[in-house]
């Protein structure tokens, strides 16, 4: 985990300093503080947010939400597509193949029981984990 905040913290740093470089995309983030992170992290291709306009800036972040971010800042994309199976995850599931990456290569658990709560709210214990 030490070695994603630091990824984080590098890309903030460097894009930072040529922050206005970035438009911002997302109407409901122009009064956020963290405005121009987002449309850093944004241009790198780690979050989309909900279609062309909507971030959310305010809503809870998701299990399968974290999967997605992590798989994009570390790979770009998902890279195991095959055949993890948790019982409350769809195949068809948006997040499917980014829950599985980040399974498969150690960034997230499930909860055991083949149970892995794509939509449940990423707690700070799960974080720190």
């Amino acid at each position: 985990m030490k070695k994603i905040f630091s990824l984080f913290l590098i890309v903030a740093l460097i894009f930072g300093l040529s922050a206005t470089a970035f438009a911002a995309d997302f109407v409901d983030t122009i009064e956020v503080p963290q405005s121009e992170a987002i449309d850093v992290i944004e241009t790198l291709g780690i979050v989309e947010g909900f279609g062309e306009e909507i971030y959310g800036p305010h809503d809870v972040l998701t299990r399968a939400q974290l999967c997605t971010m992590l798989t994009r800042a570390l790979y770009g994309a998902p890279v195991y597509t095959s055949a993890v199976e948790f019982e409350d995850v769809d195949p068809m599931h948006w997040a499917h193949a980014y829950i599985n990456t980040a399974y498969v290569y150690g960034l997230m658990i499930g909860y055991g029981y083949g149970k892995f709560g794509p939509e449940d709210e990423i707690t700070y214990t799960q974080m720190a984990a």
